[in-house]
């Protein structure tokens, strides 16, 4: 489930930070779980399988790490583990040269 949305929000190349602040709709730093149903809701008519609300509410109960109800940036971050494809192959590239 998360991994779709994820498929999704990469393959749109949304910057991670303006994803979250436009998420963050009352500028708090943090998304509550009703500001993410908002915003998945926008993203559910590009799913093969739209997520259900429960879906929805679980998938931030999974983000948020703490539990404290809210999404913080680096939750957010980490949830998505979205890395930069050119940066790896790079990385891979030199580590190859450096083990040769």
């Amino acid at each position: 489930m998360c991994k779709q949305v994820t498929s999704v929000l990469y393959n749109s190349r949304v910057h991670l930070r303006r994803l979250f602040a436009i998420m963050d709709k009352d500028k708090s730093g943090t998304i509550s779980v009703d500001e993410f149903k908002d915003a998945i809701h926008q993203v559910n008519n590009r799913l093969s399988n739209p997520l259900s609300d429960l879906q929805i509410t679980n998938l931030h109960r999974a983000i948020d790490q703490d539990g404290d109800g809210e999404i913080k940036y680096d939750e957010f971050f980490d949830a998505l583990k979205v890395v930069d494809l050119e940066e790896h192959k790079d990385n891979k590239h030199k580590k190859r040269k450096r083990d040769n």
